[in-house]
């Protein structure tokens, strides 16, 4: 895998969150994300959207949600929360799944945080009946 991604990340546009002067130091300047497949991806597709995140140490995410559901590939150390969860650490290869809506976010530690993630955007996304992190029962909040 890191193979490919370093074959296609200098084709990479890579932005940082819209909102993301109103987060306040370090966020600004402290991540980056790039679409490799969605609407402005390296393959243009209006179902699904696939990119990676890149978050400096020390760098916290804000909580957010959105309507479609989101699958993360963890590439790095890094923590993740859900709601008022407690942050956990899914470690490298672990994955994180957020139901649509959801309120989450994701933080670095002391090494950056590098992520894969996968949100299904078209009106025909699956919507899988079990969470597929663990394979129990969805918790929808």
């Amino acid at each position: 895998m890191a193979d490919a991604f370093a074959a296609i990340e200098p084709k990479l546009t890579w932005q940082i969150r819209p909102d993301a002067e109103t987060q306040g130091d370090p966020f600004p300047k402290g991540h980056a994300n790039a679409t490799i497949t969605g609407p402005e991806g390296l393959e243009i597709r209006h179902d699904v959207r696939i990119g990676v995140s890149l978050m400096a140490p020390r760098t916290q995410y804000p909580n957010h949600r959105h309507p479609a559901e989101e699958i993360y590939v963890v590439l790095s150390g890094g923590e993740w929360r859900q709601a008022s969860h407690p942050w956990h650490e899914p470690g490298i290869g672990g994955l994180v799944y957020n139901p649509p809506n959801i309120v989450h976010a994701m933080r670095a530690a002391e090494r950056p945080l590098l992520a894969l993630w996968f949100l299904w955007i078209g009106s025909e996304a699956p919507r899988p009946a079990r969470d597929p992190t663990d394979g129990h029962p969805r918790e929808d909040e």
